[in-house]
């Protein structure tokens, strides 16, 4: 086979050669022109990319650097929302109830504190800039309410007790803003009773008090807090029978209505005026529990006793021995293996003292 070889010769082209070698030229300018169209920033074509340009920032969203989202003193049922670096008003949202619905904080108000969660808990809530909660203000907040390890088990005017469970009582320490010792930070197993409760004494009646439960002794890691308000007025006996018992109740103004604790009605009312109420119909040797409300629902408690009714055909006797200026002891008799309570102006919602115990100092 012969070589093959292209020569061009120094030849006058044809009319077609030549419009074939400008239109191959004018192809050529034009790939260039496109490529360096592109090349060029700003000449009008779309882009890709892999990240938004600096300070690019989603559609319905404040920046977050304008405004700090956080979430503080979160307790079993309670928290508190921070929204700092944001004027106007704002609104917010959990991800379930209580508050799985858009709700409003007013202008300048940068605390909001939440209520009614439920203990242990995990909650997630978003901070927004408008009433429909669609514009993001900041980051979500997402904590995890602690476990109600704190909780009142008794209330009175004077008088009230705590429980504490979960927790390693020998280490645990409590501080409120009640009576000594208990002012101060002092270690919880030092004074509960036989049942594990402490007993919160020389409490005033109808006031606001708050405890709080730490696991060092400088009281400076919280682990649990409860707020309670002591009741305003008094429920004692004025008279007390096998099957039947005589409320009295003092320090109340109004009618009043009144409630066994496994009762599904709220009785009453009773006349304002009048302090006493006959409970007939009781059963013999039985602890019952009974609350007095300012209202038909039996909503708003004002005063709780506890007692246990008398054994038929006994009549027990109590004395005191051991008389000083702040200790007595009391004596009961007649009463056999009967558990039984005692009451005072101190201690007016009853005490127990179970088993064969005929004796108990106060």
């Amino acid at each position: 086979m012969r070589p093959f070889s292209l020569r061009i010769r120094n030849r006058t082209l044809l009319p077609a050669g030549r419009a074939l070698i400008a239109a191959a030229g004018l192809a050529l300018v034009v790939a260039l022109a496109f490529a360096l169209t592109l090349a060029l920033p700003g000449s009008g074509t779309v882009q890709a990319r892999d990240e938004e340009e600096p300070g690019a920032q989603a559609a319905g969203v404040t920046p977050a650097s304008t405004v700090t989202f956080t979430v503080s003193n979160v307790y079993d049922v309670k928290a508190t929302l921070n929204l700092s670096g944001h004027a106007t008003a704002w609104y917010y949202k959990a991800n379930k109830a209580p508050d799985n619905t858009c709700k409003t904080v007013t202008a300048n108000t940068a605390t909001k504190e939440l209520t009614g969660l439920t203990a242990n808990t995990s909650y997630t809530y978003t901070a927004y800039s408008n009433s429909g909660c669609s514009t993001k203000v900041g980051d979500s907040v997402t904590f995890i309410t602690k476990k109600q390890i704190l909780t009142l088990v008794e209330n009175g005017r004077y008088t009230a007790a705590l429980s504490l469970r979960g927790l390693n009582l020998t280490k645990a320490h409590v501080k409120g803003d009640g009576t000594a010792p208990y002012n101060t930070c002092a270690k919880w197993s030092g004074a509960v009773d036989d049942d594990g409760l402490l007993q919160l004494t020389g409490l005033t009646a109808g006031t606001d008090y708050t405890y709080r439960v730490y696991e060092d002794s400088g009281c400076a890691t919280e682990l649990a807090k409860i707020e309670f308000t002591t009741y305003g007025a008094g429920l004692t006996l004025s008279k007390l029978g096998d099957t039947t018992a005589t409320l009295k109740i003092s320090e109340h103004t109004g009618v009043w209505y009144y409630k066994e604790r496994n009762a599904v009605t709220c009785q009453g009312p009773v006349a304002a005026g009048v302090t006493t109420k006959d409970l007939t119909g009781l059963t013999h040797d039985t602890f019952y529990v009974y609350r007095a409300y300012s209202d038909s629902a039996c909503a708003t408690q004002v005063a709780r006793l506890s007692f246990y009714t008398k054994v038929t055909g006994a009549t027990p006797e109590l004395t005191v021995s051991y008389l000083s200026p702040t200790m007595a002891q009391l004596n009961i008799s007649g009463n056999g293996d009967n558990p039984w309570l005692f009451s005072t102006d101190a201690f007016e919602s009853g005490r127990c003292i179970g088993g064969v115990k005929a004796r108990v100092m106060i």
